[in-house]
Protein backbone atom coordinates (compact mmCIF):
# COMPACT_ATOMS: atom_id res chain seq x y z
CA UNK A 1 0.00 0.00 0.00
CA UNK A 2 2.79 2.11 0.61
CA UNK A 3 3.93 2.22 -3.48
CA UNK A 4 0.09 3.28 -4.13
CA UNK A 5 0.79 6.02 -1.74
CA UNK A 6 4.09 7.01 -2.62
CA UNK A 7 3.33 6.97 -6.33
CA UNK A 8 -0.30 7.58 -6.78
CA UNK A 9 -0.96 10.49 -4.09
CA UNK A 10 2.24 11.91 -2.83
CA UNK A 11 4.20 12.23 -6.39
CA UNK A 12 1.79 13.35 -8.19
CA UNK A 13 0.74 16.28 -5.65
CA UNK A 14 4.41 17.14 -5.85
CA UNK A 15 4.38 17.39 -9.62
CA UNK A 16 0.84 19.45 -9.42
CA UNK A 17 2.10 22.02 -6.81
CA UNK A 18 5.14 22.18 -8.77
CA UNK A 19 2.62 22.71 -12.10
CA UNK A 20 -0.10 24.58 -10.87
CA UNK A 21 1.52 26.91 -8.56
CA UNK A 22 0.64 30.27 -10.16
CA UNK A 23 -2.95 28.65 -11.52
CA UNK A 24 -4.32 27.33 -8.34
CA UNK A 25 -8.37 27.82 -9.69
CA UNK A 26 -7.65 24.87 -11.86
CA UNK A 27 -6.82 22.92 -9.13
CA UNK A 28 -9.82 24.06 -6.93
CA UNK A 29 -12.20 23.30 -10.13
CA UNK A 30 -10.71 19.61 -11.42
CA UNK A 31 -9.84 18.28 -8.31
CA UNK A 32 -13.18 17.77 -6.75
CA UNK A 33 -14.99 16.63 -9.88
CA UNK A 34 -12.13 14.26 -10.71
CA UNK A 35 -11.84 12.52 -7.48
CA UNK A 36 -15.73 12.21 -7.18
CA UNK A 37 -15.63 10.83 -10.82
CA UNK A 38 -12.57 8.28 -10.24
CA UNK A 39 -13.99 7.13 -6.97
CA UNK A 40 -17.36 6.71 -8.32
CA UNK A 41 -15.52 4.32 -11.33
CA UNK A 42 -13.06 3.15 -9.67
CA UNK A 43 -16.58 1.69 -6.84
CA UNK A 44 -18.03 0.27 -9.46
CA UNK A 45 -15.00 -1.21 -10.93
CA UNK A 46 -14.12 -2.94 -8.52
CA UNK A 47 -15.32 -6.64 -9.45
CA UNK A 48 -13.73 -6.28 -13.22
CA UNK A 49 -10.08 -4.77 -11.82
CA UNK A 50 -8.22 -5.68 -8.50
CA UNK A 51 -4.75 -2.81 -7.34
CA UNK A 52 -2.46 -4.78 -5.54
CA UNK A 53 -2.49 -5.06 -2.73
CA UNK A 54 -5.20 -7.44 -2.31
CA UNK A 55 -7.35 -6.12 1.01
CA UNK A 56 -10.03 -8.31 1.58
CA UNK A 57 -12.88 -6.24 3.15
CA UNK A 58 -11.62 -2.97 1.98
CA UNK A 59 -10.54 -3.37 -1.43
CA UNK A 60 -11.99 -0.44 -2.57
CA UNK A 61 -9.10 1.84 -0.24
CA UNK A 62 -6.03 0.60 -2.44
CA UNK A 63 -7.70 3.02 -5.27
CA UNK A 64 -7.97 5.84 -3.16
CA UNK A 65 -4.23 7.22 -3.63
CA UNK A 66 -5.35 7.71 -7.39
CA UNK A 67 -8.52 8.83 -6.90
CA UNK A 68 -7.17 11.84 -4.91
CA UNK A 69 -3.54 11.95 -6.33
CA UNK A 70 -2.65 10.71 -10.04
CA UNK A 71 -6.04 10.94 -11.46
CA UNK A 72 -7.08 14.63 -10.12
CA UNK A 73 -3.03 16.31 -11.44
CA UNK A 74 -3.82 14.05 -14.83
CA UNK A 75 -7.16 15.92 -15.40
CA UNK A 76 -5.23 19.29 -14.23
CA UNK A 77 -3.31 18.33 -16.63
CA UNK A 78 -5.60 17.73 -19.27
CA UNK A 79 -7.35 20.89 -18.67
CA UNK A 80 -4.47 23.06 -18.61
CA UNK A 81 -3.50 21.70 -21.92
CA UNK A 82 -6.44 22.38 -23.74
CA UNK A 83 -6.27 26.31 -22.40
CA UNK A 84 -2.77 26.56 -23.39
CA UNK A 85 -3.40 24.88 -26.90
CA UNK A 86 -6.80 27.10 -27.19
CA UNK A 87 -8.51 24.17 -28.32
CA UNK A 88 -11.55 22.39 -26.66
CA UNK A 89 -11.28 19.62 -29.88
CA UNK A 90 -11.81 15.78 -28.93
CA UNK A 91 -8.32 14.93 -30.56
CA UNK A 92 -6.69 16.07 -26.85
CA UNK A 93 -9.17 13.40 -25.23
CA UNK A 94 -7.77 10.93 -27.12
CA UNK A 95 -4.53 11.52 -26.86
CA UNK A 96 -4.63 11.46 -23.04
CA UNK A 97 -7.05 8.93 -22.85
CA UNK A 98 -3.97 6.71 -25.13
CA UNK A 99 -1.47 7.93 -22.05
CA UNK A 100 -3.51 7.40 -19.52
CA UNK A 101 -4.19 3.69 -20.79
CA UNK A 102 -0.26 3.11 -21.71
CA UNK A 103 0.15 3.85 -17.63
CA UNK A 104 -2.40 1.02 -16.86
CA UNK A 105 -1.15 -1.28 -18.99
CA UNK A 106 1.70 -0.55 -17.83
CA UNK A 107 0.54 -1.52 -14.35
CA UNK A 108 -1.21 -4.50 -15.72
CA UNK A 109 2.15 -5.95 -17.14
CA UNK A 110 4.40 -5.63 -14.31
CA UNK A 111 0.76 -7.08 -12.04
CA UNK A 112 -0.04 -4.19 -9.89
CA UNK A 113 -3.28 -4.29 -11.43
CA UNK A 114 -5.05 -7.31 -12.27
CA UNK A 115 -8.37 -7.75 -14.89
CA UNK A 116 -11.20 -9.92 -14.46
CA UNK A 117 -14.27 -11.38 -15.82
CA UNK A 118 -13.69 -10.44 -18.95
CA UNK A 119 -12.07 -6.81 -18.80
CA UNK A 120 -9.51 -5.69 -20.96
CA UNK A 121 -7.71 -2.60 -21.54
CA UNK A 122 -10.33 -2.06 -24.67
CA UNK A 123 -12.60 -1.34 -22.03
CA UNK A 124 -9.95 0.80 -19.95
CA UNK A 125 -9.35 2.87 -22.61
CA UNK A 126 -12.98 3.76 -23.10
CA UNK A 127 -13.65 4.84 -19.61
CA UNK A 128 -10.77 7.43 -19.87
CA UNK A 129 -12.75 8.65 -23.11
CA UNK A 130 -15.62 9.24 -21.06
CA UNK A 131 -14.11 10.17 -18.07
CA UNK A 132 -12.02 12.86 -20.00
CA UNK A 133 -14.83 14.11 -22.36
CA UNK A 134 -16.93 14.69 -19.33
CA UNK A 135 -14.21 16.71 -17.51
CA UNK A 136 -13.76 18.68 -20.50
CA UNK A 137 -17.00 19.52 -21.04
CA UNK A 138 -17.80 20.21 -17.14
CA UNK A 139 -14.60 22.54 -17.32
CA UNK A 140 -16.54 24.43 -20.48
CA UNK A 141 -19.60 24.70 -18.11
CA UNK A 142 -18.08 26.08 -15.11
CA UNK A 143 -16.04 28.20 -16.76
CA UNK A 144 -18.57 29.52 -18.91
CA UNK A 145 -20.60 29.69 -15.45
CA UNK A 146 -18.08 31.60 -13.43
Amino acid sequence: MAVNIIFGFIIPWICGILLFKDDKNIIKKVVPFVSFLSVLINVAGNKYWLVKPRVNKWQFLTTFPQNFGYFPILGCIFISTLYKKYTFTDIWVILFAIFSTAVEYAMVVIRKVEYSKGWTIVHTFFIYVLSLWLLKNYYIWVKNGS
